[in-house]
């Protein structure tokens, strides 16, 4: 059974996958604080935002939020893992040439604390933090409420406009720019189709000869799409597959062509992006048509009117050469016998 949040995708970065690879979205939580519920403590994590310990003299920051770590557990009993990178270099430099400076790992469970009080803050509370590493490294154990569950996500799948860039979709999520309703961007009546280039880590659930397309408005863009797997099927095994959007303007609009693309997934949620195609001007094939119609309809007149001036000068050439041997006739005539 799939999740009640069908179709949902997340509002920003703030969000994660569980272990069954259902998402929660948290942009609604993004920046309240998870504290640590200890006397003599000062430990802060601003939700998706940066990682904190105020005490002492000032604060000492122990990394900003890395949308790009944000990783559903396969192995531990937590949910979700979220990392914290690049804090304050202070004694941390021996870390690396990189300079990474201080970092937190912020492990979350669903639900209370172990062996803890329910939070007091109804969204969450920091569980424990431990040290490491000379005080550059924090792990942080926090209890979160996840009751908003959503969709399930099919990770492994990525679609771009060029390979490896340009995300369409980018594990399994659609991209901002790429959802319905979304005008910034679009292709040109000048383009006559687009290519996808579809990858996926894991022997993919679904079939892409399935797909279905939905055009707003309705009429006045034909819309087709030529998928290069064989049989619609992309494996893990397999390179780079693609998808080809081919599309005719046949009525020229001033706002651009919806085309919404849904791609079923057996067991998840499906994949939902829209492409936006301008038709300010009619196909050129279609205007070479039109024009050769034209050309073809003239050529018959010009031939018979071409024949016919052809038959004038031809009987005015005759009546003048029968009127000269008229002549000649009547001269010869009326010359006198000697």
């Amino acid at each position: 059974m799939l999740a009640s949040g069908t179709n949902a995708l997340p509002l920003s970065d703030c969000y994660a996958l569980d272990k069954g690879n259902f998402l929660y979205d948290f942009t609604d939580k993004l920046g309240r604080a998870l504290e640590l519920e200890e006397e003599g403590s000062d430990f802060v994590v601003r939700f998706c935002v940066d990682a904190q310990n105020r005490s002492n003299n000032g604060y000492i920051n122990f990394g900003r939020f890395s949308p790009q770590s944000i990783f559903k557990n396969e192995k531990d009993d937590v949910d979700f893992i979220q990392e914290y990178k690049f804090g304050d270099l202070v004694l941390c430099e021996h870390l690396g040439s990189d300079l990474t400076g201080r970092v937190a790992e912020v492990r979350i469970i669903c639900g209370t604390c172990p062996n803890g009080p329910a939070c007091k803050d109804d969204f969450g509370c920091i569980c424990n933090v431990t040290y490491t590493h000379n005080l550059c490294k924090a792990k942080v154990l926090a209890a979160l409420d996840c009751s908003n569950q959503g969709s399930r996500i099919f990770p492994e799948f990525s679609m771009g406009l060029q390979q490896k860039g340009s995300e369409v979709v980018k594990n399994g999520i659609t991209q901002k720019e790429y959802r319905k309703s979304f005008h910034s961007s679009g292709f040109e009546s000048s383009q006559k189709s687009v290519s996808l280039y579809v990858t996926s880590t894991a022997d993919f659930p679904g079939n892409l000869e399935k797909l279905d397309i939905q055009v707003q408005p309705s009429q006045g863009l034909v819309v087709s799409v030529v998928n290069r797997p064989v049989l619609g099927i992309i494996s893990a095994t397999d390179s780079t597959n693609l998808l080809e959007v081919n599309w005719k303007c046949e009525k020229i609009s001033e706002q651009p062509y919806e085309v919404n693309i849904r791609i079923p997934i057996e067991g998840y949620d499906p994949i939902d992006f829209s492409l936006h195609k301008h038709c300010r001007d009619l196909d050129t094939e279609k205007g070479v048509e039109s024009s050769s119609i034209k050309v073809l309809e003239v050529v018959p007149v010009i031939i018979l009117v071409g024949v016919i001036l052809l038959g004038i000068t031809y009987k005015c050439k005759f009546e003048e050469q029968v009127e000269g041997r008229e002549d000649t006739f009547q001269a010869a005539i009326e010359v006198p016998l000697v």
